[in-house]
């Protein structure tokens, strides 16, 4: 097993071809035409599969996506719909049901993208947050092909904008961190789906063909192989996909040995130690618990290395040295361009090897989402709180988290990241994330590819988190371990319990906003409906506790607490 999505590993397709590759036709179409640098970096961030779509990713993560749809929406099968002799009835009931599922999950479906160059603000195709394209080569002479889908950028790293009382609206924002995400619950989904095939695949493959009426005979042929439901002889003499999922549904009975994260929160070096072999396979670990919440991603040129601890950072640089406005240059964001396609590996199931021909694409993002459009707080700001608490920043929080140029208080600009390491003694933060980049990993990552242009250093630490765009971040701490920021300054406040997903945010407190707050559970007003899927953030299991970050606000009176959250209101 693998990673991601363990139980869809094409295997047969990687031995028999040695050579198959895709492409998202969107991406390919955009990026035929002549496009500024801006349009570019938006393509690739919304479209672009980094590469991932080849004969290596193919066994790991990355979907047949008609198998999958066809698990996820199972349980409509009986469904009069299907048999009907219109296709175009078919596809457009099809991707009605789908829209209702993968929302759940945390997909888009938006009207616009706020911040995208405007020829690409209406979307190209749906869900966005997954990148598709075929995959094809030949197997003995004889065609193979499936449409495949990966993980794109946008799944985490774009979020639904939120109008002035805090409801989440129909526009999108590229860079803005997706707090509603669910790998976890989109994995289980899948699989549940697919356990299906060992009681009937015969009914699987007939049921992909009903939803699909659009399908290739190439394609057709390419399932009926993989599912062992030939009548001729059997793919490369066994139906693979259905002794893969039957082995699973026989030993531990789940898609991944650990959990893939939670709304808002992944998992990435349990699915990175996945990749490389380092995380048994054989029972369900509850303590590879490595959570991170997703972060808002703008600013990150001013970072000397990436990720909460910091593990990678390029060979030109410290692994913690400050960056100042003067430091952003291009040959600074194209070395955290290499670093970041290298991501793909985790995300999306890609090679170290393949992974690096996306560094281009990575680094026309990083431009994009230093120049493009933020979302601004839409809410109600005290600005002479604001201006005080602008001067409290400066005082307790700036040495860790990075000057901001405020002659124009209402838009402050960071000019300064110092890129602090903080010890896990210091900030007394979950240890979970940290311990677990150990010397197996260094050993491990220092044999791919990525450190040929990067360094991976355990730095048993947290780095001061870049705080642009906070007001929309929310749950907060490395792990997402707290729901608002005024609970973050309040330590004592902190829940146990909460929910998380779909939500709405409080703009008096900044974070999400709840109807009931008991001492155990924070839960949604009664009356409001969550646009995805929530679930119940319990901070008493394993990398997800919410100590951390008290001392620093012990001198601070409640006053001076409000002052500081309306300046933060603002980056």
């Amino acid at each position: 097993m693998k990673n991601l999505i363990l139980l869809l590993p094409l295997t047969f397709l990687f031995v028999a071809c040695g050579g198959l590759k895709g492409v998202s036709p969107v991406w390919k179409e955009l990026t035929s035409q002549t496009q500024t640098p801006a349009e570019q970096g938006a393509t690739h961030f919304m479209y672009s599969d980094f590469y991932a779509l080849n004969e290596h990713s193919i066994t790991t993560n990355t979907l047949p996506w008609k198998l999958t749809a066809a698990s996820l929406l199972y349980d409509k099968r009986h469904l009069p719909v299907w048999k009907s002799d219109n296709p175009d009835e078919i596809k457009t009931y099809r991707e009605q049901l789908l829209k209702q599922k993968l929302t759940q999950f945390g997909f888009f479906y938006p009207k616009s993208i706020a911040n995208a160059p405007e020829s690409l603000k209406q979307p190209k195709q749906f869900p966005l947050g997954l990148f598709k394209g075929a995959v094809e080569g030949d197997q003995f002479g004889k065609p193979i092909k499936f449409e495949a889908a990966g993980l794109s950028c946008m799944a985490c790293h774009s979020s639904r904008g939120y109008d002035s009382q805090g409801y989440p609206t129909d526009q999108v924002w590229l860079g803005a961190p997706n707090g509603s995400f669910d790998p976890e619950l989109y994995t289980q989904n899948v699989y549940k789906g697919l356990k299906n095939v060992v009681s009937n695949k015969k009914q699987v493959y007939n049921y992909i063909k009903s939803i699909y009426p659009e399908m290739d005979e190439v394609e057709k042929e390419s399932y009926r192989y993989a599912l062992g439901v030939s009548e001729t002889a059997q793919f490369l003499g066994a139906d693979v996909i259905y002794q893969r999922i039957k082995e699973l549904v026989q030993g531990i009975d789940s898609p991944l040995p650990f959990s893939n994260g939670a709304p808002g929160l992944t998992n990435g070096v349990g699915s990175l130690k996945s990749q490389l072999g380092l995380v048994p396979e054989d029972h369900y670990n509850s303590y590879e618990a490595g959570f991170t919440s997703i972060p808002n991603i703008f600013d990150r040129e001013f970072r000397s290395s990436l990720l909460y601890d910091g593990v990678y950072y390029p060979k030109t640089k410290n692994q913690f040295s400050p960056v100042s406005l003067k430091d952003t240059h291009d040959s600074h964001i194209y070395d955290l361009a290499e670093i970041v396609t290298h991501f793909t590996v985790p995300t999306a199931g890609n090679h170290p090897t393949y992974s690096r021909h996306g560094a281009p694409q990575a680094y026309y993002v990083l431009k994009f989402l230093s120049t493009a459009q933020r979302p601004r707080f839409p809410g109600y700001v005290d600005i002479q709180r604001a201006k005080k608490g602008a001067q409290l920043y400066e005082q307790n929080c700036a040495s860790c988290h990075g000057d901001y140029n405020n002659s124009y208080i209402y838009q402050p600009k960071l000019v300064y990241y110092p890129n602090k390491a903080l010890s896990l003694n210091e900030i007394g933060s979950d240890i979970y994330r940290a311990k677990m980049i150990d010397k197996q990993t260094e050993q491990a990552i220092a044999k791919t590819r990525i450190s040929q242009n990067a360094n991976f250093k355990a730095s048993d630490s947290y780095v001061a988190t870049i705080l642009s765009g906070l007001w929309m971040s929310a749950p907060y701490m490395h792990n997402g371990s707290v729901p608002t920021l005024w609970a973050f300054m309040n330590p004592e406040q902190r829940p146990k319990k909460f929910y998380v997903g779909g939500h709405r945010l409080n703009y008096e407190e900044v974070g999400i906003e709840y109807g009931n707050k008991s001492n155990e559970l924070w839960s949604y007003s009664g009356s409001y409906e969550p646009w995805s899927e929530a679930s119940v953030y319990d901070t008493a299991q394993p990398g997800k506790s919410n100590k951390g970050h008290e001392r620093q606000f012990e001198n601070l009176e409640q006053n001076q607490k409000r002052d500081l959250l309306e300046y933060l209101k603002l980056l």
